[in-house]
């Protein structure tokens, strides 16, 4: 019984651990249900006018939004009233299904879209996913994003102060070929207007995140008619398969002005770039840039606008991100700017390209314009990056124009978009720097915190070393720096010694007076150094000694004493023969 107790107490504990650890993540980490199941049955107050706009404040309250407008049900899709975010909204817990419904039967299609206006207060929606892969009920695609399908029925903002954080959406069945037309963005899917409406209006948004869709992907729309982007901002890494761009997919008759696109754009098909993909129909484009890389696997590949036609005008922008292009058995259309211009209606102006460029190079291919078709476009004041592309000039056109598109240094396509971009260089005071003996200072000056473009510091060289004295052997030492500087001294002996005159004994050699240094090793025979000698010469030689004999070994000595005893001998007897002779005689 004891031992049954224990087993059982042995199970129960291990089942509490276990429930105490924490859930462990599955393959496939994604929310379950969907939000418009647990919508609320109300708002947090309000009455939808303008000056009382409908209080949503939870995760709930924002689905029962997307609920009641995607049911087309007559009086409670909310048309022309107004909603205000009051509270931060985590989205985290569920998929999100977009508010307005965009709906593909067999045949054509039709959509419930949100014709309302939406303030997002600045407050932030987090968690938020989105996944319209598998289509609605037909089994088709539908618009995707925190907002599906908007239609504008006032020129009031549809969409303001909406800060979206680290969202997913996907949409799309990877079908490029099918003729369903669907845009996927982290903001909108697919916006336009009503008839009797000029414009939408979008602005002050933020979005970060990643969208992937079959079509017409954007990170921050992806397809825009008749609308107004202001002020908004695109972190979105963007995977698409035809029509992608970093902030808009596709866009119809649009303005964009102050936005900006910083998430990198990979696209399996055509038309992609790092702000846009397509630019069509009267669209302009004003101040805006694109700092993320861009890749495509096909034609019209850009770092701001993959592809643009019928009168199209954009200035002051600039594409700072890589390009890479993937083709390699068709024109590649691919520039550090616009891939294809297509007819002489478009016009850029101030425009700059900062990125590097890798294709497999033809008449296709620019450092700053890919293809225009033809046809003679419109630029001005354009540049493009020649250290990063030193082989390309450009325009890669068929038409061989140069369009006047300089080719700039780094750092001189830095200052231009400092100048035309930015509206001119951030200038901050920098202080000056001193001398020092062997390198130049500067005096004070102003520097650019963006580009690095510089006024004042001008150069005051450097002072040079100063005192000391070099020797034969070892260069001047600076007396401010402390380092050794200059040449050795040849005539400045740094250990010279005075060696007196010493005379020669017949025991040891002498020498005569002279200097020797002994940090060069040389001899002198005056005080100043000046007249070199060699040690032999400081040497006298002994002296002989006396009636002595010569030593073993000196035969010279010795030859000359047998000499003289000769002669000395013959005077002898020469002396006494001529004696005896006298005394005979």
């Amino acid at each position: 019984m004891k031992l049954k107790q224990m087993i059982l107490t042995i199970a129960l504990s291990l089942c509490m651990a276990a429930a105490c650890l924490p859930k462990a993540v599955s393959a496939d980490d994604t929310p379950q249900g969907r939000w418009t199941d647990y919508a609320a049955a109300s708002f947090d107050g309000g009455s939808g006018t303008k000056a009382d706009p409908y209080k949503i404040a939870t995760a709930e309250q924002l689905a029962l939004l997307a609920k009641e407008v995607n049911s087309g049900v007559y009086g409670s899709t909310h048309t022309k009233e107004y909603f205000i975010l009051t509270a931060d909204i985590d989205l985290s817990g569920h998929v999100w299904t977009p508010i307005g419904y965009e709906s593909y039967a067999s045949g054509g299609g039709s959509a419930q879209a949100f014709e309302g206006y939406f303030n997002g207060n600045n407050k932030k929606i987090t968690g938020l996913y989105v996944d319209e892969r598998k289509g609605d009920s037909y089994g088709k695609n539908r618009s995707a994003g925190l907002f599906g399908c908007i239609s504008a029925l006032g020129d009031d903002y549809v969409i303001k102060n909406v800060i979206i954080e680290n969202g997913t959406v996907y949409a799309g069945d990877g079908n490029t070929l099918s003729e369903e037309s669907y845009g996927a963005g982290l903001l909108v899917g697919s916006i336009t207007t009503s008839y009797g409406t000029d414009y939408a209006a979008i602005n002050n948004c933020k979005v970060s995140g990643a969208v992937n869709s079959t079509k017409r992907a954007g990170g921050l729309v992806g397809d825009a008619s008749y609308t107004i982007f202001s002020n908004c901002t695109a972190d979105v890494r963007v995977d698409g398969y035809s029509v992608s761009g970093g902030f808009v997919g596709n866009a119809f008759v649009s303005q964009f002005s102050d936005c900006t696109a910083n998430g990198k754009v990979t696209s399996k098909g055509w038309s992609t770039g790092g702000f846009a993909g397509i630019l069509y129909y009267g669209t302009t484009v004003n101040h805006c840039a694109a700092f993320g890389n861009v890749e495509a696997g096909d034609w019209n590949l850009g770092g701001f606008v993959g592809y643009t036609e019928s009168n199209i005008a954009i200035a002051n922008s600039i594409a700072m991100g890589d390009v890479k292009s993937n083709v390699t058995d068709w024109q590649r259309k691919t520039g550090g700017f616009i891939g294809t211009a297509w007819d002489d209606t478009i016009k850029l102006e101030k425009c700059h390209a900062g990125g590097k460029i890798t294709a497999v190079e033809d008449d296709t291919v620019g450092g700053f314009l890919g293809s225009d078709n033809g046809n003679n476009i419109a630029v001005s004041g354009c540049s493009f990056d020649n250290i990063k592309n030193a082989a390309l000039s450009g325009a890669g056109s068929a038409s061989a124009q140069t369009y006047g598109i300089t080719a700039q240094n780094t750092a001189s396509v830095d200052a231009s978009v400092c100048m035309d971009y930015y509206g001119g260089h951030d200038m901050v005071e920098k202080a000056g720097q001193d001398p020092t003996c062997t390198d130049d200072g500067y005096e004070a000056g102003n520097e650019c915190k963006r580009c690095g473009y510089k006024e004042g510091f001008a150069v005051i060289p450097a002072t040079g070393h100063t005192g000391g004295n070099a020797t034969c052997t070892a260069k001047a030492v600076c007396e401010v720096c402390r380092q050794e500087y200059g040449e050795l001294d040849s005539n400045n002996h740094a250990d010279l010694k005075h060696i007196p005159a010493k005379a020669a004994t017949k025991d040891a050699e002498g020498n005569i007076e002279y200097w020797y240094c002994g940090g060069c090793d040389k001899y002198y025979s005056d005080a100043a150094a000046s007249k070199e000698i060699s040690k032999a010469d400081t040497v006298t030689a002994k002296l002989p000694a006396g009636n002595d004999f010569p030593q073993t070994g000196d035969n010279a000595g010795f030859m000359m004493w047998f000499t003289l005893l000769l002669i000395s001998g013959a005077t002898v007897i020469g002396m006494k023969s001529f004696g005896k002779d006298i005394i005979e005689g």
